[in-house]
């Protein structure tokens, strides 16, 4: 629906049953499908549930090496994606922070000053990337 789109993806690790090789499949996956924010949570039992009732459970040691392990899978794909947005142009929202939020979700970066303008869009370049998000110029104001 629109050019240069991110993803973003919450993921449980260790439900019961997950094997090595589920485990390895995902982390794949996400390399493949480059993701700039993931929410990771360890599966916890819920009394009551099918789930809770399973013989299979993942021992808590292992469920927070997965999730440590996909933590930095995850990093490593965000860190990329913003690498890759360097030199385009974006539309932002800005934010009181002085940044704000391109229509892709992408965090841009920008000089305090421009907290004043909370609330408005303005089209950036972006010139920098620092880990999940850019630093960005802005090249025209009051897009909306």
């Amino acid at each position: 629906a629109f050019e240069n789109p991110s993803i973003t993806a919450d993921i449980i690790v260790g439900f019961p049953g997950e094997t090595d090789e589920d485990f390895n499949d995902t982390c794949e996956n996400i390399k493949k499908i480059g993701l700039l924010r993931a929410h990771i949570f360890e599966y916890s039992p819920r009394a009551g549930t099918p789930a809770a009732k399973r013989t299979d459970q993942i021992d808590p040691r292992v469920k927070k090496q997965r999730s440590a392990a996909l933590s930095e899978i995850c990093a490593a794909s965000a860190s990329e994606f913003a690498a890759e947005q360097v030199g385009k142009t974006a539309r932002i929202l800005l934010e009181a922070t002085g940044g704000g939020y391109a229509d892709n979700y992408l965090y841009v970066k920008l000089p305090l000053e421009n907290r004043a303008k909370a609330g408005e869009f303005v089209k950036v370049k972006l010139v920098a990337a620092d880990q999940a998000c850019c630093e960005g110029s802005i090249i025209n104001a009051d897009l909306n």
